[in-house]
């Protein structure tokens, strides 16, 4: 196995300011660029419509090393990490959350997005992201002790065709409350029957500081309890869009956020219903929302819901495309 960084990763490379860490689908790899002074994550994950690329903050310098890009922004950092190619995906997950959480020091973690390679792929017995949740839950305990589930910010986790593990990040001072949502059961309080560990995230997260408000959805599902629910498409997209409303009645989301989408399908031809969906659930989201193919975490699922809002321009904004939204063959 590949040891687990015990203290900060060492940096080697300084980038200087201005700086923009963007992610960005459609990729052949999932590999970071450097494109002058922005740190690109390229992740390969088909676009299907909306914007084609989402910048997830403007930072004043970036520091590079070993896979790790942190990037000081306004009062909190941000950064991505990619493990090794090839590294299982329990040591790529307690590797990188390792890494990151000695970075933080006093600061909380707001938001976290995964990419992981083959999601629902079993090896030697065990689903790809069941290990990806044993190996992060290592890491929040050794970081946090066995409170660790106070500190779990809001994330999303969803599958690529291969490649290695990446995740990109956004942490601050706060202050910040974690949420979740009344007709789910907290998803790090999940029985066994869902692995050997639950995955450790919120269902969202909330960061009151007066002069940046954030709130941040989690990855949000067609999920009551604990069970996954609904036969077909319509009926996850309307369970799903249900689980955002009652995340925002808790979150307390404000009238008239500015804030960015992101929908991912399972299968393709489900667009036009998923835009149809989002359209009567939330019809100020259609202009703005980026769809995406994606597996998700649970094979039974065909659309996951993301959502990130903001006042005073903090933090993540999806880069309008110029043409309609159309199909990415």
């Amino acid at each position: 196995m590949v040891p687990v960084p015990p203290s900060p990763v060492p940096l080697s490379i300084s980038i200087p300011a201005p700086c923009q860490l963007i992610v960005r689908p459609a990729g052949e790899l999932t590999r970071v660029l450097r494109e002058g002074q922005d740190v690109v994550l390229e992740v390969p994950m088909p676009w299907l419509a909306g914007p084609r690329e989402e910048v997830i903050v403007r930072g004043s310098a970036a520091a590079v090393g070993d896979g790790f890009y942190f990037l000081p922004a306004a009062d909190g950092l941000a950064g991505v990490a990619v493990a090794p190619a090839g590294m299982d995906p329990y040591t790529a997950a307690r590797t990188l959350y390792a890494g990151v959480l000695a970075r933080l020091g006093d600061q909380h973690l707001y938001r976290v997005w995964n990419y992981v390679p083959r999601i629902n792929e079993i090896v030697d017995g065990l689903e790809n992201y069941r290990a990806f949740n044993a190996g992060r839950h290592k890491a929040f305990i050794a970081a946090y002790g066995p409170e660790f589930a106070r500190r779990l910010p809001a994330a999303s986790a969803l599958g690529t065709p291969g490649g290695c593990l990446a995740l990109v990040f956004l942490a601050g001072p706060g202050p910040v409350q974690y949420v979740e949502n009344p007709e789910q059961i907290p998803a790090f309080q999940y029985p066994a029957e869902y692995g050997p560990t639950p995955p450790s995230f919120a269902r969202g997260t909330v960061v009151s500081a007066p002069a940046r408000p954030a709130w941040f959805l989690s990855g949000t599902a067609s999920i009551k309890g604990h069970a996954s629910c609904g036969g077909g498409f319509a009926a996850q997209a309307g369970l799903t869009f249900d689980n955002v409303r009652l995340m925002f009645q808790r979150m307390a989301l404000p009238p008239d956020p500015t804030g960015s989408w992101k929908i991912f399908l399972r299968h393709r031809q489900d667009l036009p219903a998923a835009q149809a969906a989002l359209s009567e659930a939330f019809p100020e989201a259609v202009p703005g929302a980026m769809f995406l193919e994606a597996d998700i975490c649970r094979s039974s699922l065909l659309l996951e819901v993301e959502a990130t809002f903001h006042q005073l321009g903090f933090p993540t904004t999806l880069v309008p495309v110029e043409s309609a939204p159309a199909l990415h063959s």
